[in-house]
């Protein structure tokens, strides 16, 4: 380990002075570019509605990806996984990195390759951060329809990218002042009940499972000290069902990314604010650690989630975390012998029955922070949804991340209790892909 360190340190150093961008490989990279090849060679698109359909039955076992087994990959039992030893593979998006720093290349792979030369008995090698790099050794073929439908779904945000660079030229129809609406077509069949739009969910899943590779072991080594962790997931009527499932799949995310020595607790907000016990937590309020069975029993309790009619109580949302809290701290402190680490990831779309209702939220959090002995983040997930219109529901919850009291003639708690979240700044969830969790 320490050699490798020291290595990235090198690799750091150099691309300070270089600037240069690092090589990055997908481990979809060999199927996406035999796929290629072989849609260069029909002169056809990547996929068929007949691939889709069966991939989407969960049943794909087509040439396209099982043969790719045996053409780039063998089976190692130490693994027991499908490998290719001579490559490193990146988990994540296929974009550049310009902005920050990934080992990510050549020269790792070969201090890898140089690792397990020498201790045999060591597995998986990976380099990770928070800004969402996962390089992993030795490069292996995800699991089965994962590269497919990746590859799909890069083919759709290039064809949708270049329908929005070309819209200007779509064909409309006037209104006889000169202006001009969008053509609509009667009858056309919903974009949900297409091939190339219901493999969506099948895709989101198989991701999910994918990117949570030792996502719990970097949280472990980057925040050692126990944390308490309260997760207020909003299903007010204000959601639509993508929102609900974009929350669905940030809580979960974050649920998995924590470890055994953390609490963890989730808060079911509409009008009202739920707290799921489990069968290891007795008390409405107590806190269960974040182990294999919580974790299994909060996903399911998350998956079974539905919208509510009735509006979200942002307020109630926040003040029984606060009393989960409270109940919970000293005995985890006393536990830990040491200062708990004290988190909120608040998940909505932050919508207000009024404007004035942001002032009671903030008053609250002041309040909190007056009273108790602790400091907290509080870490908001703004729900997107590209179909409709944004209005002040990002402000809200940015105010709520920066702990912005002046704005709202709130009295300040003392300066040494504010924490902002992560450069103050709302993550905006856009799609049920999750981007890296950050905490301060």
């Amino acid at each position: 380990m320490e050699i490798t360190g020291e290595r990235i340190q090198e690799l750091f150093k150099q691309q300070l002075v270089s600037n240069l961008t690092s090589t990055y490989m997908s481990c979809c990279d060999f199927f996406t570019s035999e796929l290629v090849k072989k849609s260069a060679a029909t002169n056809n698109l990547y996929t068929n509605e007949h691939d889709l359909k069966i991939a989407n039955g969960g049943n794909f076992k087509s040439s396209k990806e099982q043969d790719m087994k045996s053409v780039k990959y063998q089976f190692d039992g130490h693994f027991n996984q499908w490998i290719n030893k001579h490559y490193a593979c990146d988990i994540g998006n296929d974009f550049g990195r310009p902005h920050f720093f990934s080992p990510s290349g050549p020269n790792l792979t070969q201090q890898f390759q140089a690792n397990l030369v020498q201790f045999p008995n060591i597995k998986w090698q990976y380099f990770m951060s928070f800004m969402g790099v996962h390089t992993e050794y030795p490069a292996y073929l995800p699991p089965n329809n994962y590269c497919f439908l990746h590859t799909i779904n890069n083919e759709q945000v290039a064809l949708k990218a270049f329908a929005a660079d070309h819209a200007a030229a779509d064909v409309t129809v006037g209104n006889g002042n000169g202006g001009g609406y969008p053509k609509r077509f009667k009858g056309s069949k919903s974009k949900k009940h297409e091939p190339k739009y219901s493999h969506k969910k099948a895709y989101s899943e198989l991701h999910q499972l994918f990117v949570q590779r030792h996502r719990e072991n970097l949280f472990t080594s980057a925040l050692p000290q126990s944390k308490l962790v309260v997760i207020v997931i909003d299903r007010g009527s204000a959601l639509t069902e993508h929102q609900l499932n974009i929350a669905k799949s940030v809580a979960k995310y974050i649920l998995n990314s924590l470890s055994h020595r953390d609490r963890v607790a989730i808060v079911d907000l509409t009008s009202e604010a739920v707290h799921p016990s489990t069968e290891i937590c007795f008390s409405k309020l107590e806190l269960a650690y974040a182990n294999y069975e919580t974790k299994h029993m909060y996903s399911r309790y998350i998956d079974d989630m539905v919208r509510s009619h009735n509006s979200t109580n942002h307020h109630l949302g926040f003040q029984r975390a606060f009393e989960i809290i409270s109940a919970n701290y000293q005995q985890l402190k006393t536990e830990v012998k040491a200062e708990p680490e004290i988190f909120i990831p608040y998940i909505s779309r932050g919508l207000l029955a009024s404007l004035a209702d942001a002032k009671p939220v903030m008053e609250l959090i002041s309040r909190q922070l007056q009273n108790c002995s602790y400091s907290f983040v509080i870490n908001c997930y703004a729900l997107i949804d590209e179909t409709k219109p944004i209005m002040y529901e990002t402000t809200f919850l940015r105010e709520v991340a920066m702990m912005n009291f002046k704005k709202f003639n709130v009295e300040m708690p003392p300066s040494n209790k504010i924490r902002v979240s992560f450069g103050g700044a709302v993550l905006k969830m856009t799609c049920s892909l999750i981007v890296p969790i950050l905490f301060s």
